[in-house]
């Protein structure tokens, strides 16, 4: 019983030893693989590329190819890099399930683990992106008032694959807030210590904005909301962090009540967005627009068909 216990207690502690090491190492929780079913390959729209055409893509669903891939990216880091992205790998469970989408850079990408393969099989990809894609993808316009799953349901039974690459919660009211903190450099000589008041201030301003968005959620319901990003950072002899933020809410939402407690707790309103319509994308064989149309002719709900990214 006691070398039961025994080894009981050293598997655990290794498997806690492992999640630990991989918090601290950065890695992602493994994904599980084998639900993925189809695989997109397209341009990330981030920095130059040389496909055939700006909505080209490649539409993966062999089984094989795809269990190949999941091994290979999911799971997967690279070292690094600061040149932008040409290509996008994207996995998908389903039209808005979406498991991962891995940006890949065609000059300075290095993953950590099966690089040489990935590269291989990447610059392949590429080639037919620019020689012969499979497929082309199509925004289609959706009106906002419309549920993303009456939309999939209307489309049951067509064969034709759509995706919400852009989220279908874009049909969302949004609210985009910043909160601006700003600290008296304490120690002007030490520099040692500039660092610390500096992470005291990023930290501060963390705080400051959760707080606001908890004094919403007391009178709105939040149905997404970004990451907490610093797209204004100041040093010299006041530390200044501006924290952003958006929310994105039910259409209908009273925004002007919002945007009082928000304005009252010195946050400042960014960006407000009451969306009319959204996008959900269309991946097809056709390279033809029109053909595109008239596949589409019937369907009550898409108003506007447009070659992705562009939307009108």
């Amino acid at each position: 019983m006691k070398i039961l216990k025994k080894i009981i207690f050293t598997v655990t502690s290794l498997t806690i030893l492992v999640g630990l090491l991989s918090v601290i190492s950065g890695k992602r929780i493994p994904f599980t693989t084998g639900k993925t079913k189809y695989i997109v390959i397209k341009s990330a729209f981030f920095n130059r590329s040389d496909i055939l055409k700006e909505n080209a893509a490649l539409l993966i669903t062999d089984k094989k190819e795809i269990a190949e891939n999941e091994r290979l990216f999911l799971d997967n880091l690279t070292s690094g890099h600061a040149c932008g992205y040409h290509y996008a790998i994207q996995f998908w469970q389903s039209p808005d399930k979406q498991i991962d989408d891995i940006p890949f850079n065609q000059e300075c990408e290095e993953f950590l683990q099966n690089n040489s393969k990935i590269q291989s099989k990447m610059n392949g990809y590429i080639k037919q992106l620019e020689t012969k894609p499979t497929h082309y993808i199509y925004n289609l316009c959706l009106s906002a008032a419309i549920e993303p799953d009456e939309v999939l349901k209307s489309f049951k039974d067509s064969g034709l694959y759509l995706f919400f690459m852009n989220k279908s919660s874009n049909r969302y009211a949004s609210l985009t807030f910043s909160y601006l903190q700003v600290a008296t450099l304490k120690e002007m000589t030490d520099r040692s210590k500039w660092q610390a008041e500096q992470d005291t201030n990023e930290k501060n301003a963390t705080k400051k904005i959760k707080a606001i968005v908890d004094s919403v959620k007391m009178v709105s319901t939040i149905i997404e909301k970004s990451k907490i990003s610093f797209p204004m950072q100041g040093f010299g002899r006041t530390i200044e962090h501006q924290a952003e933020i958006t929310l994105k809410f039910k259409n209908g939402t009273d925004l002007q009540m919002i945007k009082s407690i928000i304005e009252r707790n010195n946050g400042k309103i960014e960006i407000e967005n009451n969306p009319l319509n959204y996008f959900i994308q269309l991946v097809d064989t056709s390279n033809n627009l029109e053909i595109v149309k008239e596949k589409l002719k019937d369907n009550k709900y898409v108003t506007g068909i447009y070659e992705y990214p562009q939307t009108k």
